[in-house]
């Protein structure tokens, strides 16, 4: 049964499963699937080289996983280059206990003009992102691309505009399904705010 499966049927298969073993299966997934859907591990010395080569792959690369270690915004500037791929449908990026800052939260949003895209995930939970780069990550509910969003600021030290503007985020309509995870954050406050009414750490989920 397997061998009478035409090339659009392992296609849907490999994209619910997301996954690059089906193209391992034999020489003809091999050739129907290969740089369909990718996982790689990349630090600050190999980020640069390895969106190079998802570039110069961009229309047989549907799915990507990054798990990035090491990377400050230079890295983000550098991820940020992946919205020039066509075909791309599905960006996970765990930038856990990185170094990224205000400009590199930035840069990644410019990951939402990929033309394909219909899911993002941002998993920036312990670094340095402050109101600015909050900010920049909540108007991410204008753009046209993605659907659907996941992401983590978890331990990162946003005052409470940004919090308002990351929880305005989570209620835009035109998402299929949005996740912002908030729970942890370091609430950065001027005085004078103290005594404004806002939103506390422990009113997020």
């Amino acid at each position: 049964m397997v061998l009478t499966l035409c090339d659009d049927e392992w296609r849907c298969i490999s994209d619910y499963l997301q996954d690059s073993a089906l193209s391992h299966v034999c020489r003809r997934t091999w050739a129907v699937l290969q740089r369909r859907h990718l996982s790689w591990h990349v630090n600050e010395a190999t980020i640069s080289q390895v969106v190079a080569v998802l570039l110069e792959w961009d229309t047989a690369v549907h799915t990507v996983t990054l798990t990035c270690s090491g990377l400050k915004d230079s890295g983000a500037c550098a991820l940020a280059s992946l919205s020039e791929m066509p075909r791309l449908e599905c960006l996970s990026l765990y930038l856990m206990r990185n170094g990224i800052q205000d400009q590199g939260a930035i840069a990644l949003t410019t990951l939402a003009q990929a033309p394909c895209l219909r899911f993002l995930g941002l998993h920036l939970y312990g670094n340095k992102i402050k109101l600015m780069g909050a900010l920049a990550l909540a108007k991410l509910k204008i753009a046209t691309a993605p659907k659907t969003v996941n992401m983590d600021l978890r331990g990162n030290p946003i005052d409470r505009h940004g919090i308002c503007a990351a929880l305005v985020f989570r209620s835009v309509p035109r998402l299929a399904a949005v996740t912002v995870n908030l729970r942890g954050t370091i609430i950065q406050e001027k005085a004078k705010d103290r005594e404004a009414p806002g939103v506390g750490s422990s009113g997020l989920g």
